[in-house]
């Protein structure tokens, strides 16, 4: 496409392209309703691939997605690049219209030369958007560093919902293959839990500096995935480890011995009642005091029932990534 020329639905005048990948391509544009200059993403999968599920009682696919795009439309969290516009190109191919994202980097670029504590405060802000999502009935799916971006500000930004779905609706394998949970590529759906997955994996790298597996085969990967736990020894356990290993930056609090993030956002059923994570996700990374905490909402699956209880002892770096990752 020439995209000196070219514009979309006599509205969106396309300026340059930003970039592409499997879902689409993404375009600087101008809005010529508006006079604003947005991010355009023309999606190149059949419209009933971007569908929050295959599934649907609508007799019409383009009225069932323009339902899904009004349900990402309504979307407002900091943390969150919201759709703005959305609709169908004259061959019929979704599109939406987003901000356009100025000077940011992925949340692993933005977190390569930082200290600790400004990688948890991203990692953070990262949790509390996909927070939201879950609380909005929304699973993303394709959770992944480059749809995790950091703007100049320091904010971090959860994008592409391309892929977002409807837990009850979801079927079929999406996203990026080194951040898929286990049980995705063991044929289950998606949920919540598999998105906490995703999180430990970026964690782990922004911690460590390392993806958790080693090996350049796609095959050997998914094996390793679905039966080998990464290498856990690479996270120190406390803060005083971190510090006695040289690699602690000093104007971190050397009186905080452990790093907390709340059970209900490790690798759970359910992020929904999460309301403690503010301890962790204000950046605030002294230990509380031991409270009774409100248990959650249980499911039906006996393996997924999990209720919060009297702490004496929180947990540590090493043990919160270790269960997100947990197979």
């Amino acid at each position: 496409m020439n995209t000196r020329a070219s514009t979309l639905n006599d509205r969106y005048i396309l300026l340059e392209k930003l970039g592409s990948g499997g879902m689409g391509t993404v375009y600087r544009a101008a809005d010529r309703l508006t006079s604003q200059i947005v991010a355009l993403k023309q999606v190149s999968v059949e419209a009933g691939a971007l569908s929050f599920g295959a599934e649907t009682d609508q007799p019409d696919l383009r009225v069932s997605l323009a339902h899904e795009f009004q349900t990402l439309a309504s979307l407002r969290h900091p943390n969150i690049i919201s759709v703005l516009d959305y609709g169908f190109d004259e061959e019929s191919r979704p599109f939406f219209t987003m901000p356009l994202l100025v000077d940011a980097v992925d949340i692993r670029q933005a977190a390569e030369k930082v200290p600790l504590n400004s990688k948890l405060a991203l990692i953070g802000q990262m949790l509390e958007a996909l927070r939201y999502l879950h609380r909005q009935g929304i699973i993303h799916r394709d959770l992944k560093p480059g749809n995790v971006m950091v703007n100049a500000q320091g904010q971090v930004k959860l994008l592409d919902f391309g892929l977002a779905v409807e837990p009850e609706k979801v079927r079929g394998v999406a996203g990026t293959l080194a951040y898929l949970a286990p049980e995705i590529l063991q044929g289950l759906a998606p949920s919540a839990a598999a998105d906490l997955y995703a999180v430990g994996v970026i964690a782990y790298e922004i911690i460590t500096g390392k993806y958790p597996y080693d090996t350049a085969s796609s095959h050997e990967l998914m094996r390793q995935v679905v039966s080998v736990m990464p290498n856990l020894s690479l996270l120190p356990e406390t803060i005083e480890q971190w510090h006695n290993q040289g690699t602690h930056p000093p104007e971190l609090p050397l009186d905080t011995r452990t790093m907390i993030l709340p059970d209900s956002l490790l690798r759970s059923a359910d992020t929904t009642t999460a309301d403690d994570s503010r301890t962790f996700l204000a950046n605030d990374l002294t230990p509380p005091v031991t409270e009774t905490q409100p248990s959650l909402p249980t499911t039906n699956s006996p393996q997924h029932q999990m209720s919060y209880v009297e702490k004496e002892e929180p947990l540590s770096l090493r043990e919160v990534i270790g269960k997100l990752l947990a197979k």
